[in-house]
């Protein structure tokens, strides 16, 4: 039930970043990975799908 949940709500991302009028990205996770990732226009952490969670992140831009 929650990876059906989680990849709805992955289906939806580019939806919901168009829904914020700033700049924004989008970032999704499950406990151990990034399940999706879009940056924004000028905001881009750098973090690729698939990639792991290392402990607590505190995604930054540079």
């Amino acid at each position: 039930m929650q990876s059906q949940k989680l990849q709805v709500l992955s289906e939806m991302a580019e939806i919901i970043q168009g829904i914020f009028p700033m700049d924004c990205m989008i970032a999704i996770t499950d406990r151990e990975k990034f399940l999706k990732y879009l940056p924004g226009n000028r905001i881009d952490v750098g973090v690729k799908e698939g990639e792991k969670l290392l402990g607590v992140m505190v995604l930054m831009r540079p």
